[in-house]
Parts: C-alpha cells; structure tokens; sequence
C-alpha cells in the first residue's frame, strides 16, 4: 500500500511542478511590468495627479534658487555727530554654479514640462463630453 500512496503523491508533485512550469513565464512578466511600473514617474503621475503634481510643485520652490535683489547696494547712514555718509557695499562675484548644478536644472525643466503636459492632457480628457 506504500508504493500505492507514494505513486500518488509523486504524481501529485509532478502535476503541481507543471503547473508552476506552466505559471512562470506569467508571474515572470507580472513582476517585470510591476517593476517597470514602480520605476516609472509617468506611471505616478498617471495614477496619482493629484498628489503628485503639488509634490513636484514644492520641490520646484524649494530647489529653485531666489532671485537676487535689485537694490542697487547703496546705503544711507545717519550720523548725530556730523554729516550724513553714503556708503556703497559690493557683493563678491556670484559663484559659478557647478554642473551638477545645471544637469539638475534641466532635468527638473523636463520633468515639470512633462508634468504639466500631462496635466493638461488629463484635464482635456476629463472635459471632453462622452
């Protein structure tokens, strides 16, 4: 009676091997698109507009420098003991941004283009009548 149940049960492992067989090139390509999904930022923006874009706005403000003032560096200094002094101040030569710097830039100009593209084509769809 054991070779009986020991003929079953390896029948049954080889039947549920081929259904794995059979699975794998299915899960394979699942958790390939899940991947590729996971690492797409278009996917995000797709799925989730609402979030992404006032995310991707804050960064912009945060990583965008500001501007610089357009006082022309003349101060006026009042002195009780004489005569008022006006005193210029000059700024060192602004500092040359890396490239680094600038590769950051342009991405961040593609990605906010692209975003906002996006936007827009999603708020066309979205008015568009059925």
């Amino acid at each position: 009676m054991s070779t009986t149940a020991t003929k079953k049960q390896s029948e049954a492992i080889r039947q549920r091997m081929q259904e794995i067989r059979n699975e794998l090139p299915y899960s394979v390509d699942e958790a390939r698109n899940e991947v590729r999904n996971l690492t797409d930022w278009k996917h995000y923006v797709r799925k989730h507009p609402a979030i992404v874009l006032p995310a991707v706005a804050a960064a912009a403000y945060v990583l965008v420098p500001k501007s610089k003032s357009s006082s022309d560096g003349t101060y006026r200094l009042n002195n009780d003991s004489g005569p008022d002094r006006t005193v210029r101040l000059e700024t060192a030569a602004p500092k040359k941004r890396s490239m680094m710097t600038g590769v950051v830039s342009a991405l961040m100009t593609v990605a906010l283009r692209s975003a906002t593209n996006m936007a827009s084509q999603r708020l066309s769809q979205m008015m568009k009548p059925q």
